[in-house]
Formats: C-alpha cells, structure tokens, sequence
C-alpha cells in the first residue's frame, strides 16, 4: 500500500514538474544503483550509533529507513561527521544527509533543505553537579566540550566567552568531560537529558544539565540542489510523518523528550 501512494505520488509530480527545465534525477539514479544512500552520524546516541556488533540504530537511522521503504529501495548507511556531511552530499558519496543537521542560511544556499523539519534541539550543557553553574554567563573562561561545526559554537565564545574545544563526535567530547579536559559538553539538550536517565545513568549519577537551553533549532534533512522532483519526495515523506505521529512515536521509542516545536508541526499537519 505504501508503495502504491508512493507510486501516485510521483506519477502526480512527473505531470507536474515534466515543464520545468532538465534537471538532476537523484530517483533514477537510486533505482539504477539499487539502494538509497543516506549519510549518518556514526556516534551520536541515540540519533544514530553503533552497538558493540557494529550495527546502526537510532532515531535518525528509523527514518532513513522508512524513506528507502517508502521510494522501495534497499537501504545503505553511510557514515558522516558533522564536518563533512554537506561535502559527502555535494561530492556524490550519498543521496541524502540525516545526520543532526540544523537549519542555517548558508546550508541553504549550498544544498536542498527539507521542509518540514523531523525534529528540533537547543544547546544546553552537561556537567557536574559540583560545578555548580547558574546560568551561561558562569561559563566565561571555562573550558567547554563542543562538536566540530555545531550550530551554537560562535555563540558560545562570542557572547559567553567559553574556551571552546571541539571534537569530531559527541563520544570524544563526553570522555574529554569525564577526563576533566573541559568542565562542561555543550549538546543538544534531548541528547543530553537521554544520556542522563539512560541505561548507563550509574555512570551520569553526579552529573547534571543545569541550563535553559538556547533557543530551538530545527533538524533538516539535505539533499543536492536541483532536483526538485526528489525535494517533492522528500517533502511528503516529511509531512507524513508529522501527519501519522511518526515522530512523535520515535521520540517515545528513543526515551527522547517531546519537543514543543515538533509538537506543533504535529498539529499543523494531522
């Protein structure tokens, strides 16, 4: 069933796109190559991570997947990090980017945004409960953890004077906490508050995440520009996600916290 609405979905979208100018056909590529190839973050629980075997889970993998059973394609993972996921979509190395990325208006201008976004965060911090911080202006000069190109760093040194030290994935950035390397890992706050309750909440017992988060920023995913056909595609995955409480299940399955915002969407497109 699902893939025949798929199937009347781009027949629709053939008609309606079939006066444009020639464009990229991502869609007869996939097929001709036989599977989708959907770029992960490799370490970034519990979005996307490997377990002790080396197999991929998480909530962004969940999606991946369903987008390969929708379009009827088997699914291939790629990993990216959070440096290279727009040169891996660029270059040709995946079809699609759902790696933690968050909206900006230089993304925009360099690849395809989907809209509407699957999920959104904002950047609190993780650190002991010892550290006793009150609020963000108490981090000036402290040395803090963060992920290479994530989207508050220029924040977090521009306007509380953080020392930044940054790190390729969210695993290097809590073991430099644990260490003692920095004193706080600013991340997503629903990626902090799972790690907090999680099955290794012994380990978490004496830390804590002490501030309001910055603001909410929502996740998209990419694709290359110029294919408006799969942008089509993508978008009514996207919606329809919304639409049947998708997400909102993966945020249960996943233990993250609900977020307002994609409480909305939810709203918006039931």
């Amino acid at each position: 069933m699902r893939h025949a609405r798929f199937r009347e979905l781009l027949l629709a979208l053939f008609f309606v796109l079939s006066g444009t100018q020639a464009c990229a056909d991502t869609l007869a590529d996939i097929r001709t190559r036989g599977g989708l190839r959907v770029g992960v973050l490799d370490d970034a629980p519990p979005y996307s991570f490997r377990d002790p075997t080396g197999r991929r889970f998480g909530l962004e993998v969940d999606l991946a997947a369903d987008i390969a059973a929708t379009i009827g394609v088997p699914l291939q993972l790629v990993p990216v990090d959070v440096v290279e996921r727009i040169d891996a979509l660029l270059d040709g190395r995946v079809d699609l980017v759902l790696a933690g990325l968050g909206y900006s208006a230089p993304i925009a201008r360099a690849v395809a945004l989907v809209s509407p976004p699957y999920y959104a965060s904002g950047t609190s911090v993780i650190a002991r409960k010892s550290e006793r911080l009150a609020n963000w202006a108490s981090l000036a000069g402290v040395p803090v953890c963060s992920i290479q190109g994530a989207a508050d760093n220029e924040r977090l040194t521009g306007d509380f004077g953080v020392e930044l030290k940054t790190y390729k994935s969210a695993d290097d950035a809590y073991e430099a906490l644990i260490s003692g390397d920095c004193r706080a890992f600013a991340f997503a706050d629903s990626a902090i508050v799972t790690q907090l309750r999680g099955d290794r909440e012994a380990r978490w017992k004496d830390y804590e995440m002490p501030l309001r988060p910055l603001g909410e920023h929502p996740w998209v995913m990419a694709a290359r520009p110029g294919d408006p056909l799969f942008d089509a595609v993508l978008t009514g995955i996207a919606v329809r996600w919304h639409r049947d409480g998708t997400l909102l299940s993966l945020q249960d399955k996943w233990k993250l916290a609900r977020t307002p915002f994609i409480e909305s969407l939810r709203q918006i497109y039931r």
